[in-house]
């Protein structure tokens, strides 16, 4: 696995480092990382065509608010490519652009704890050998936009059929609304891979963000907190079945 840090900050760069590092000793399977480090978004845009073998970008916004260079990267970044995943980390709870929004795969307020990079690079570790593995394109009917969604990055996901409107919930990011072509109900197998299951009428969950639950409500991890979503009477048998196939019996 091939990393990349820009962070303004060498202190926090070479702690991310070690921590990354930290991680790959502790794998049953020795996972072999290297990292490479730089200072800013702006340096790093003149040298990415260096870094087409790289897989995991973590990139610090600017403590000042200057994300444009950022940003930028970001796209360019996802452009050049793939598969790749972008963590960004911020010391402020800045406002993503709707365009960036799907590109990034978590979002961390710095400083990113032991446990928010262990979780982060098992799931990408997953991911990497993960036959299952899958990245959305949804195309918004309306204004044309083009957005690239990684599926493990999802939540949950709310329609509306009769709109042919879908909300696509974002870990730690603000949910992205897209209106599609064709009607909700050909999501599940159109875009969405086996994670995905539907709890209610209009709302399919990632499996993969269970955290527990019961007959009425199943609970999601989400970014410092946790999502409670109620059960349809209609889909309760087949969605406990499949998540006790997933996890094994569990109880509130």
């Amino acid at each position: 696995m091939k990393c990349v840090i820009i962070d303004e900050n060498k202190t926090d760069r070479q702690h991310l480092i070690q921590l990354i590092q930290n991680w790959s000793s502790n794998q049953k399977t020795p996972v072999l990382v290297s990292a490479r480090e730089f200072s800013c978004a702006h340096t790093l845009l003149f040298q990415l065509d260096r870094l087409t073998d790289a897989q995991v970008f973590f990139l610090t916004l600017d403590a000042e608010n200057r994300d444009a260079p950022a940003f930028r990267l970001v796209k360019e970044i996802h452009e050049e490519i793939c598969p790749v995943f972008i963590i960004l980390v911020s010391e402020h709870a800045g406002f993503l652009p709707k365009d960036v929004q799907p590109l990034v795969y978590r979002f961390f307020k710095k400083p990113m704890g032991q446990e928010d990079v262990y979780a982060t690079l098992d799931m990408i570790q997953a991911s990497l050998f993960n036959s299952n593995y899958k990245t959305a394109v949804f195309h918004d009917s309306a204004d044309k936009e083009r957005h690239v969604v990684h599926l493990e990055a999802v939540t949950y996901i709310e329609t509306q059929s009769r709109l042919r409107m879908a909300m696509i919930h974002l870990y730690g990011q603000p949910p992205l609304t897209v209106r599609m072509s064709y009607p909700a109900a050909r999501l599940m197998s159109k875009q969405l891979n086996d994670d995905f299951i539907q709890c209610a009428r209009g709302v399919l969950i990632n499996r993969n963000y269970v955290k527990h639950w019961s007959d009425k409500t199943v609970s999601l991890y989400e970014w410092n907190n946790e999502i409670s979503i109620k059960i349809g009477a209609s889909f309760l048998e087949e969605l406990k079945l499949k998540l006790e196939e997933y996890f094994g019996k569990c109880c509130e």
